[in-house]
């Protein structure tokens, strides 16, 4: 059976059971509410949809994640939009950030949207008046946008603004900040950030599987 959670105000939710009792004890005060026929089916209880505003969350694990200047520490979904607030760690098929900090993140699709990022791992990355400390991907699209750390098949947009490129194809103007000898000591640092990268998306993804 699936849900759809809502959270505003304020809300501190430490995981998604909390969050389910958070939403029974909402029901229970509600007098349609059945709570026979929801306590039997609780063990097949899947969170499909969480919508959240100004709301903190320690774990959560949902479909469907809309957050709105809330704090998530740990976020495992197929789809996530985030607004104005704060990710820490974040595995998705698609993540989508306005204006919104974000620690790792690691999916298929992420767009950055006048948002900050540590570290990012994804098959398609999109940044747009974004900062990313590093950016492992295999098509990066940026657009006044910087990186630190750049590693990407193709890059696109421009100017790309890095401290470090390390890409197979560039369409587009490039601004470094490195001569090559520094560049190869960078590239060699550069390996081991990556490395990082993939270490920390391999545990996000499988904690999402």
């Amino acid at each position: 059976m699936k849900r759809t959670l809502k959270f505003t105000h304020f809300q501190d939710v430490s995981d998604t059971e909390a969050a389910f009792f958070c939403w029974r004890t909402a029901m229970l005060e509600d007098e349609s509410y059945q709570p026979n026929a929801a306590q039997s089916e609780a063990e097949d209880e899947v969170i499909e949809t969480v919508n959240m505003s100004q709301t903190n969350v320690d774990h959560l694990h949902a479909e469907l994640v809309r957050a709105t200047q809330s704090n998530i520490s740990h976020l495992t979904a197929t789809e996530v939009d985030v607004r104005m607030g704060v990710v820490v760690e974040a595995a998705a098929e698609n993540i989508i950030t306005h204006q919104a900090l974000v620690g790792a993140a690691h999916g298929d699709e992420i767009h950055l949207n006048q948002s900050n990022a540590f570290l990012v791992n994804a098959t398609e990355t999109t940044l747009i008046k974004s900062n990313a400390v590093a950016v492992c991907s295999q098509s990066i699209t940026q657009n006044d946008s910087s990186v630190n750390l750049l590693v990407a098949r193709e890059v696109s947009g421009g100017p790309v603004r890095s401290t470090v490129v390390i890409a197979g194809k560039i369409d587009g103007p490039v601004e470094t900040v490195l001569d090559t000898p520094r560049a190869a000591l960078a590239g060699l640092m550069a390996g081991v950030a990556v490395g990082i990268v993939l270490f920390v998306g391999n545990l996000l993804l499988g904690k999402r599987k």
